[in-house]
């Protein structure tokens, strides 16, 4: 994976052809068996809004992973969710939940790197590849990490009620959000949040993959086989996803990674899934996911079932993230442990990474992050944005007349739906201070014809 952006937006891959029995470290414990077994154990259908029984196996899911996470030795807890039409105050075996639990941390205990996936799924679909290989990835982590010891806390979320506009997850964050401004959060800083959102549907068919981006010749070549797993964030994170894929690379060099996160502000289809809240609070957030309706024609449908999943290549994934999450924890080195391995400590540009810090790190000290397509963007908001995260000045109120740019990026925006998200930008993300983030929102509509 490139470092520079280099003018261009893309989607940058890395791929390496080692061989998956030379992984190392804790990416190599990962069964591919118990994998599809814990798929193969959720109960189906389960979903908040389909008749008593989809309703009855949901509550029963919820159930089943608190008890997973027990048998694991781990003291995991249930976080009844305020549902709008609803309440959390019901009886207990009725309430719908998150299921959370932490692997503690050692000397960096109060910085929280939060992995996620949600076990609810659509009416009547088995939720197979949506989201059951992303709580069988979190089961397999918890398995494998649970008696390695870490310096950062990672904290296993599984949420519940993605697939009714993530209610799950945006309780949780709101939640978190209402203990820091109380001071009562322990003095703890989600460092980074990996949320996991279909991760097995594979396919080497030419054409099999789509993209929410339309091309752009010259500048944006989406690809167009579904052999990858993308990591989706936004540009001001650049650091934090770099991270990430570095590590799931180095820890399995058979998976096939993909980092897609050149835009500034959070596209519609690149926040729906639990990693959104997350974004929206200011916590450098990504979604791994094989695309869903992009590539998986099975997407939301009663055939999204174990047999359509590409087992050999999501087991790659899972080292891969088991890996990433171990690195980005930061191991502990044991005695005895050989310093130079690197499965044995914390690497230095990962704590980096870490620190929290809004920008675009590595691309250099001024750079046009935005590339070709945002260069009249850039020109017209007086300013280019810096490695450390300085703020677009406001626009002038003639922003986007000239048309050119704005045209293009009304184009890659796609069809309405914006401005909410983009206010939400300045809030949460930093990157942008309130006017120009409302003009950019405005211009993004008036280009792609979209609703306010």
């Amino acid at each position: 994976m490139g470092t520079r952006l280099a003018g261009t937006m893309i989607w940058a891959v890395l791929c390496a052809t080692t061989a998956l029995g030379q992984d190392q470290g804790p990416a190599a414990e990962v069964d591919q068996d118990r994998l599809l077994a814990s798929i193969r154990g959720l109960p189906a259908p389960r979903a908040a809004r389909g008749d008593e029984q989809s309703r009855a196996n949901l509550l029963e899911a919820q159930q089943q992973l608190f008890d997973a996470f027990e048998k694991l030795g781990l003291s995991p807890r249930l976080e009844p969710i305020d549902l709008p039409g609803g309440s959390k105050d019901g009886p207990e075996s009725a309430r719908y939940c998150n299921v959370i639990v932490d692997l503690p941390g050692t000397d960096q205990a109060s910085e929280v790197l939060v992995v996620s996936a949600h076990f609810d799924a659509v009416v009547g679909s088995p939720g197979a590849d949506d989201d059951g290989t992303g709580v069988a990835a979190v089961l397999e982590i918890a398995r494998i990490l649970r008696e390695r010891p870490m310096r950062r806390t990672v904290r296993l979320c599984l949420f519940n009620l993605e697939e009714l506009g993530m209610v799950g997850s945006f309780y949780h964050v709101a939640q978190m959000v209402q203990a820091r401004a109380d001071e009562d959060d322990g003095g703890e800083r989600v460092v980074g949040m990996i949320c996991l959102d279909m991760l097995g549907y594979f396919t080497d068919e030419p054409g099999s993959q789509t993209s929410p981006i339309k091309a752009i010749p010259g500048v944006f070549e989406p690809p167009t086989v579904g052999d990858f797993i993308a990591v989706v964030g936004l540009l001001g994170h650049h650091r934090f996803n770099q991270s990430v894929v570095d590590a799931m690379v180095e820890a399995s060099p058979g998976a096939k990674v993909w980092l897609a996160d050149f835009s500034p502000i959070p596209l519609p289809d690149m926040m729906r899934s639990d990693h959104a809240a997350f974004l929206l609070a200011g916590v450098a957030a990504v979604m791994v996911t094989d695309t869903a309706n992009f590539r998986n024609p099975h997407y939301h449908t009663g055939t999204d079932a174990v047999g359509t999943l590409d087992a050999a290549r999501f087991t790659a994934v899972v080292r891969g993230l088991v890996g990433a999450v171990y690195a980005l924890a930061g191991p502990v080195q044991a005695e005895g442990d050989d310093p130079a391995d690197p499965t044995t400590t914390a690497p230095t540009d990962v704590d980096a990474a870490l620190q929290g810090e809004v920008g675009v790190g590595g691309l250099g000290d001024e750079v046009e992050v935005f590339g070709e397509v945002f260069e009249g963007l850039l020109e017209a908001c007086g300013g280019v944005v810096s490695a450390r995260g300085d703020l677009l000045p406001d626009a002038v109120d003639e922003f986007g007349a000239d048309g050119g740019e704005i045209a293009q990026l009304g184009e890659i925006a796609g069809a309405g739906g914006q401005l909410d998200a983009v206010r939400s930008l300045a809030q949460g993300i930093g990157v942008l201070d309130d006017g120009a983030a409302l003009r950019i929102g405005v211009a993004l509509l008036d280009a792609s014809g979209g609703e306010k």
